[in-house]
């Protein structure tokens, strides 16, 4: 068995990082902004992990974790205990999606939803479905998806605390707290 983690984390690229701030809000001060995956890999034989992310710069990549880690700062990580197999069916996903581009007009839609889903709103009203993705649905169509966790949200209103709960309620026995 092989594990993927699962990350929140901070960028610490900027002095004074606005978006992270406005994401934070908007998920009632959670501890992160961002979330990705972490998955054990191998360049020219030598091991090398890689980050599967989606990012506004980026949209859905997967790049070297030695050039992530410098850029962040990791809040909380969860471990996924997976079979090669499951891997393999990530990068697929990863392949498939590779370049979408990053959904802020999705985002957007996430902040007024939240807003106002005290009066019902539940809908994200700039959804796009796989269009356009943000960290947060590219971490839950692969839970879902390929990693068989329930994510129980829509996809383009699937927030941090979202993800966390996901992790954290799973009865499997393969998902653990690392950080």
């Amino acid at each position: 068995m092989a594990k993927i983690k699962v990350g929140f984390s901070v960028s610490t690229l900027y002095t004074f990082p606005v978006l992270s701030w406005i994401i934070r809000l908007f998920e009632k001060w959670f501890h992160s902004s961002h979330v990705y995956y972490e998955l054990p890999g191998s360049e020219n034989g030598e091991k090398m992990a890689m980050v599967l992310e989606a990012s506004i710069y980026d949209g859905v990549n997967l790049k070297p974790a030695t050039s992530f880690y410098p850029t962040i700062k990791v809040n909380r990580e969860y471990g996924i205990e997976v079979t090669e197999d499951q891997i393999a069916l990530v990068l697929d996903w990863w392949r498939k999606h590779d370049g979408t581009g990053y959904g802020k007009m999705q985002l957007v839609g996430d902040a007024i939803q939240k807003l106002l889903s005290p009066f019902g709103m539940k809908n994200n009203p700039f959804s796009d479905g796989p269009d356009t993705m943000v960290c947060t649905e590219t971490v839950g169509r692969v839970l879902e998806n390929v990693l068989g966790l329930d994510v129980p949200q829509d996809f383009d209103v699937v927030g941090l605390r979202d993800i966390q709960r996901v992790l954290e309620s799973d009865k499997s026995g393969r998902v653990t707290r690392l950080i």
